[in-house]
């Protein structure tokens, strides 16, 4: 038999019938020992990392296979826990030695890989048994544990937001679903215009936020976007749920929709991009949008406008001087009506909170409001509304 193959600090050992290459090094932060065995074939990749200030209550592991990871945790008196950081250990070291997941790899962790970076949601995981009571460390479904590109080069601040709706909506959305936890959006939306039996067309809708805080509760909705990859999001989780829901690519300056043909038009967070896409001419662009909400609603129809009065704040402020010109412009010149709600978000965990306001906000803004390692994050928000 040929011996096998040296790799970068293996030494080949056999167990049994199997001949494994295997090393020992100080890891990541100084605290982890870790414990490396891989197959000859290269089918199998085990490590264990091992907690050397408290050796006993805290050893974890996971296994590599073509396409799928499994985590494990082993713990003595303490319920076991397996952490967003020691996950991406896991990953960054799982690339380093040349494991490649599928773009779509479905079990156990399902791992999203677009642009060379990975996204991890949790997928019903559970680890493997390895203590003595046989004790399982379960992940919440749809839980939020990392995303990251090999290591951080160079600029790593958010990315641009057309970039974000043209590459990024599962993420945003992950985002956007963790705001108005309290759910005062839909108690303002019903003492501005009944809900029950009415045909809604959404302007901007996104990977579909506001489309499901209304849909349960209307007569049928068309919502709209630009942009396609947000709308595949959208389509994914809702439109199973809601047969009265059609979904369609526009553009909110010319919609592809019959005049008379709605009760509410809305739109959440949508027009105000236009202050920063069309800083120069801003109010004709938004006009054009205001005009479409106009046409496409029948007589006593209501056009809805909601827009952000500052993330990060408990009480309203327009974060940028041209948002607060475009609202003056709303009140004052197109006689839009207004008030404001708390939409504060809350998120599953302080990991999951830093990493999605970095992801959207960016890091100077997660810096200054997220030190506390808090799971809510105050905001405001301005609605506008305007009967035809």
């Amino acid at each position: 038999m040929s011996r096998p193959k040296k790799k970068r600090g293996f030494r080949p050992i056999v167990v049994g019938d199997q001949r494994f290459r295997w090393r020992f090094r100080a890891g990541y932060d100084n605290s982890f020992m870790e414990i490396s065995a891989e197959d000859t074939h290269g089918q199998k990749l085990i490590v264990t990392l091992l907690n050397w200030r408290d050796p006993w209550l805290n050893l974890a592991g996971f296994e590599l296979i073509p396409n799928s990871i499994q985590f494990y945790t082993s713990v003595q008196n303490n319920p076991p826990v397996i952490t967003s950081k020691f996950v991406r250990q896991a990953i960054l070291f799982a690339l380093s030695e040349g494991w490649q997941p599928n773009k779509k790899a479905s079990a156990p962790l399902k791992i999203w890989y677009q642009d060379d970076k990975f996204s991890l949601l949790a997928e019903q995981v559970v680890s493997v048994p390895i203590n003595p009571d046989s004790s399982m460390f379960r992940f919440k479904r749809g839980q939020l544990l990392l995303d990251f590109a090999y290591e951080p080069k160079g600029d790593t601040s958010m990315p641009a937001q057309d970039e974000i709706y043209q590459k990024h909506a599962d993420k945003y959305d992950l985002l956007v679903m963790r705001e108005d936890y309290q759910e005062n959006i839909l108690a303002a939306l019903r003492t501005i215009h009944p809900l029950q039996n009415a045909e809604v067309v959404e302007f901007g809708a996104g990977t579909g936020r506001m489309t499901g805080i209304v849909a349960p509760y209307v007569k049928s909705i068309l919502a709209t976007d630009i942009s396609e990859h947000m709308l595949a999001v959208a389509d994914e989780k809702l439109t199973p749920q809601y047969p009265h829901l059609r979904l369609a690519v526009a553009d909110n300056r010319q919609m592809p929709i019959k005049t008379a043909s709605a009760d509410i038009t809305i739109a959440g967070w949508s027009f105000g991009h236009a202050t920063v896409w069309y800083q120069d001419r801003w109010r004709e662009e938004i006009s054009q949008a205001v005009a479409e909400m106009k046409r496409v609603l029948r007589p006593g129809g209501v056009a809805i406008i909601l827009e952000t009065l500052g993330t990060g704040r408990e009480t309203p402020n327009p974060p940028t001087d041209i948002l607060a010109d475009y609202y003056n412009w709303m009140e004052n010149e197109q006689r839009f009506s207004h008030t404001w709600i708390r939409t504060d978000y809350q998120f599953e965990s302080p990991e999951e909170a830093d990493f999605l306001v970095r992801f959207f906000f960016g890091n100077d803004f997660a810096d200054a409001v997220m030190k506390d390692k808090r799971v809510t994050l105050p905001e405001c928000t301005g609605i506008w509304w305007l009967t035809v």
